[in-house]
């Protein structure tokens, strides 16, 4: 299946939309980040006043305590229009959305038109065992290597302790005992992890999600065909793990996927989302064959090759007017405390870092046309937290009105080009002015 891309281009102004990675938290981040935009973008001389989910919410007296566990209140104040999407703007302005790990996601249910109350229902109310979705037999693959190892390494304990007793040695016993020890132990791994499963859960709880979303939305559709005869284009980018392009080899040194764009149409929607979202240790890669390389391949998460994607997708849409750009992971800048804070920061600086690269680098003309919403550094959640979505969720949203409050000017020449708006600066300070009041009452 091939896109008609030069009449998409010549007849629709286009308009991208760009969800990096962020695992649970990122993507609620970013998600909070899009409510925010979504409320101040307006076509020229169309602006009126609109409500956010927070503001709903105060309505209709659900605290942010509760506010996951009364959402339906929540929606149900709301005005028919708002609660069934008719109010979007982004929705109906952006006709391409790329998405990588938890941001496919994201991108999916933008193009589906996905009222952004129930988009904000399901993060909020979104249940962690989907992704964690534990069967017996991923238990039984798991475990199964356990007695084997363990009783591999009593007995060469055993072993080395009559070794140097028999031995009659006046030597360092200590050094004996862990020089044997470490040996044992790197035997044991080896003799072991062939019997080791890929990853802890299978990922079919998350493809299974995807397609039981899509039957209650009608145009969240699991094929990307569908959303070309929208009019509309849905990128979503895996990593073949088992596939590399040597530095010598001419051309690029690409070696990920990009389902959505033509020869890779006729994959699923929610494999394509199950792929992107298979971060390495955790979900078992997918198992894909490539009809055009003609061979099998193990795809993980997204973000282990790329950060966003703009020059392939420059290259589909180089008259593309606007591009929005949600990437939520950003290091913090206070010192860290644990071990588990280190390695989260590490993550996140190898992530930031290589954005930063292809920023640095990425033609003018591409940044000329773009807007960042990225995170506030000193939000310091684990991206892995999902507990937290909630929290994350209210600081995407507080923080991305910030953002377009400070970088209005830029924002707003960037979207008159699309011919999109924002709406007055003096209503972004009143839509701020409240949720600092909102902020010390969610004491968060």
């Amino acid at each position: 299946m091939i896109y008609k891309l030069e009449f998409f281009i010549d007849t629709f102004v286009v308009n991208i939309l760009n969800f990096g990675g962020g695992a649970f938290v990122g993507t609620a981040y970013m998600l909070g980040s899009l409510l925010a935009f979504d409320q101040v973008l307006v076509l020229p001389n169309g602006f009126s006043e609109k409500k956010s989910f927070f503001d709903y919410a105060t309505q209709a007296g659900v605290s942010f305590d509760e506010l996951e566990f009364r959402c339906d209140e929540v929606i149900g104040s709301m005005p028919s229009r708002v609660s069934s999407g008719l109010d979007d703007c982004v929705s109906k302005t952006f006709s391409v959305a790329q998405g990588i790990s938890g941001g496919s996601l994201l991108a999916w249910s933008v193009l589906g038109e996905v009222p952004l109350a129930h988009l904000t229902k399901s993060v909020l109310e979104f249940d962690a065992r989907i992704y964690f979705n534990f069967k017996k037999s991923d238990i039984k693959d798991f475990f199964s290597a356990a007695p084997l190892a363990v009783s591999n390494l009593a007995f060469g304990v055993a072993e080395s302790l009559f070794s140097f007793a028999s031995s009659g040695s006046n030597g360092d016993f200590s050094a004996y005992l862990f020089r044997n020890f470490s040996k044992l132990l790197f035997d044991s791994a080896r003799s072991i992890k062939n019997d080791l499963p890929s990853g802890i859960f299978s990922g079919d709880g998350l493809e299974q999600y995807v397609c039981e979303l899509s039957k209650k939305h009608d145009k969240l559709s699991v094929n990307f065909s569908d959303f070309e005869a929208a009019k509309k284009h849905l990128i979503i980018i895996a990593e073949r793990l088992n596939y590399v392009r040597r530095v010598k080899e001419q051309g690029l040194h690409e070696s990920e996927v990009y389902f959505g764009i033509n020869p890779y149409t006729d994959v699923s929607v929610s494999k394509a989302i199950r792929a992107s979202c298979s971060l390495p240790f955790i979900l078992k890669p997918a198992q894909w064959y490539d009809a055009v390389l003609k061979k099998n391949f193990q795809l993980v998460d997204g973000g282990a090759s790329k950060t966003i994607g703009f020059r392939k997708i420059n290259e589909l849409y180089p008259n593309s007017k606007v591009w929005v750009l949600f990437n939520p992971i950003v290091p913090h800048e206070s010192s860290v405390s644990n071990v588990f804070d280190l390695a989260e920061q590490v993550l996140r600086k190898m992530i930031y870092n290589r954005k930063c690269v292809v920023w640095d680098r990425l033609e003018e003309d591409i940044k000329a046309k773009t807007l960042l919403f990225g995170s506030d550094s000193e939000f310091r959640k684990s991206l892995f937290a999902w507990p937290d979505m909630k929290e994350a969720l209210w600081h995407g949203y507080w923080h991305g009105l910030e953002s377009i409050r400070k970088r209005y000017d830029e924002f707003s020449a960037k979207l008159l080009s699309a011919n999109l708006d924002l709406v007055p600066k003096n209503l972004i300070d009143k839509y701020i002015v409240r949720n600092n009041q909102r902020k010390q009452v969610y004491g968060c």
